[in-house]
């Protein structure tokens, strides 16, 4: 085996305390995105992700996934709150859909713009 990582993000691992072998082992496990699912390729290469106050690997993201990712737990527990309890449906007294939106309740393909 040579000292070459698959991935050009990786081969600064050891600035993150990883072996070669630990590096390729996560390259090899880990072969998409656990946030977005896509798979990571030459032109998506996984970046690693650590915590930031600890310092601890948590794993592989992509980049967009990396970027957006915020350290702080609360803002993600709001978010999934936000997403599965959204608000404009109580305030308004009623659920609005966009028109055209396929899949939503209420969908028709009678649509006057």
């Amino acid at each position: 085996m040579t000292g070459h990582t698959p991935w050009p993000k990786l081969t600064n691992f050891a600035r993150y305390g990883l072996t070669f072998k630990q590096a390729n082992r996560l390259v090899a496990e880990l072969p998409y995105c656990p946030l977005c699912s896509k798979p990571f390729h030459r032109y998506r290469p996984p970046c690693l992700d650590h915590d930031h106050r600890t310092g601890a690997v948590r794993g592989l993201l992509c980049a967009s996934c990396n970027r957006s990712l915020l350290e702080d737990v609360g803002w993600l527990r709001n978010a999934t709150d936000y997403l599965t309890n959204p608000p404009a449906a109580s305030i308004l007294g009623e659920a609005i859909y966009v028109p055209h939106s396929p899949g939503a309740a209420g969908f028709t393909e009678d649509y006057d713009a």
